[in-house]
């Protein structure tokens, strides 16, 4: 059978324009027949005299993370949970989420205890702290203990990871007035701990298309047209433009049999 363009009929394009960074788009899988990657548009915007390359791979089907994310201290308000710029999927939509630092919701980890948060973030980009049964009750006697109560993922959320929390010594930790540690702002956590979710699996297909965008965009179908098994998802990246302000976007079509 001829195969028809899946997405309702578009394209797939990244979720956005990306400054001097790696464009990504993802192509989710289909559960009952394989998907093809018919063709790529890739282009910055402005002239990049350079040659620069359009990887692709394939990758499980599912939420998860599509590249590194890294948590910290807030440097712009130290009482703020630091997230780094990152793609993720999102119930089989590819996206992507600008560095930002997170607000807590107000509660109280009792003296010389331990509370866990669980980070995630839904469709829409919102990200939420989702924290330990007891954080604000009892609080947790050492760090396994908070682990072994690290909250769910909350539903049709991806899960970012989590962090542990330990209050400074003799005092209580106040979650949005206190700062985590590596801060300077009231009662400062005495331990902070973070476990940013582990990356899905990118396994490279085919050979990197390298192309001169002195010429202009680079619009082609794949050579030899490839596929994936069923549940499988595409993904490709465009590297940096290698000038700041300068935008990459790349497109992919798609189709199932």
């Amino acid at each position: 059978m001829f195969p028809i363009l899946v997405s309702n009929g578009k394209p797939v394009a990244c979720p956005a324009a990306m400054d001097n960074a790696i464009a990504l788009v993802y192509a989710g899988g289909n559960t009952h027949a394989r998907t093809f990657l018919l063709g790529l548009q890739a282009q910055y915007s402005a002239t990049v005299s350079a040659v620069k390359t359009v990887t692709m791979y394939t990758v499980p089907s599912g939420d998860g993370l599509l590249d590194a994310l890294t948590m910290a201290v807030g440097t712009g308000d130290d009482k703020k949970l630091k997230l780094t710029a990152f793609y993720y999927v999102n119930r089989t939509i590819g996206l992507y989420n600008a560095a930002e630092e997170v607000t807590f919701v107000a509660g109280t980890v009792p003296l010389n205890t331990w509370a866990v948060f669980r980070a995630s973030i839904g469709s829409t980009g919102t990200v939420t702290l989702t924290p330990g049964a007891t954080n604000y009750t009892t609080g947790y006697a050492d760090e396994a203990a908070a682990i072994v109560g690290l909250p769910a993922t909350p539903t049709n959320e991806t899960s970012l990871g989590y962090f542990t929390v330990l209050t400074k010594s003799g005092l209580v930790w106040i979650a949005g007035t206190d700062s985590l540690q590596g801060g300077a702002t009231g009662n400062v956590s005495d331990d902070t701990n973070y476990y940013a979710a582990t990356a899905l699996t990118l396994t490279q297909i085919a050979y990197p298309i390298r192309w001169d965008f002195g010429l202009g965009p680079y619009i082609n179908p794949v050579p030899g047209i490839l596929h994936t098994d069923a549940e499988v998802a595409f993904v490709a990246k465009l590297a940096a433009s290698g000038t700041g302000g300068v935008t990459g976007e790349i497109v992919a079509w798609v189709a199932t049999p």
